[in-house]
């Protein structure tokens, strides 16, 4: 995970300057017309409506996937990933 992050802290710093819009594929799947809104806007281009079917492929909380769940949403309790755990 560290290294992750280290790499979109590289990515942010690269292209700090120029625009970003950060999509989240939870907010995709929950909302997908809305996010393709969204992502139409902000690349300047006519909304068109999205054809696609997207199936959650765990539709359990992971609280119920994850053993040690409420141990890993202690930990990143106040970090950059911590909306992972609500």
């Amino acid at each position: 995970m560290d290294n992750t992050l280290q790499e979109i802290g590289q990515g942010d710093t690269r292209f700090g300057d120029k625009p970003m819009l950060t999509v989240y594929y939870e907010d995709l799947v929950a909302d997908h017309e809305a996010i393709f809104r969204e992502i139409t806007s902000f690349l300047g281009l006519p909304y068109a409506k999205p054809r696609l079917t997207l199936k959650k492929q765990n539709p359990e909380p992971m609280s119920e996937l994850v053993e040690n769940f409420d141990e890993l949403k202690a930990h990143f309790k106040g970090h950059r990933l911590e909306h992972y755990f609500e």
